[in-house]
């Protein structure tokens, strides 16, 4: 990782660093008043699920998932995971999440949290 995130985007969006920091601002300060907002529970699953591509959903579903059992905050990690399951199978099953996880096959999580290979491979 030796660009910052938005660079990152930019490059691969074939946009501009300048536009691609102002779309962040925006989406995640209405993702931040939406949840503030929100009636439901579960803002991500309940009502995200249906606004954001499954492409987009998913991994920002997973980045949360991976948040949580990374901050030792949760007290149940196995029901994390479990909801993690449950959630993905909304999208059609493995064989239809698991196609947008193909480019995840070289990803390296951090020895630290206990794997040093491809989760995804």
């Amino acid at each position: 990782m030796s660009e910052d995130i938005l660079t990152q985007v930019a490059k691969d969006a074939g946009m501009e660093r300048t536009d691609v920091s102002l779309v962040a601002d925006l989406l995640f300060r209405e993702l931040h008043k939406r949840k503030y907002e929100s009636e439901v529970d579960d803002y991500v699953a309940g009502h995200l699920l249906h606004e954001l591509s499954d492409f987009a959903w998913i991994h920002l579903y997973q980045f949360l998932v991976l948040t949580a059992l990374r901050s030792g905050n949760t007290k149940y990690p196995d029901e994390v995971v479990s909801d993690s399951i449950v959630q993905l199978q909304y999208l059609g099953g493995k064989s239809e999440w698991r196609k947008y996880f193909i480019e995840m096959g070289d990803w390296k999580m951090s020895s630290q949290f206990g794997m040093d290979e491809g989760l995804y491979s």
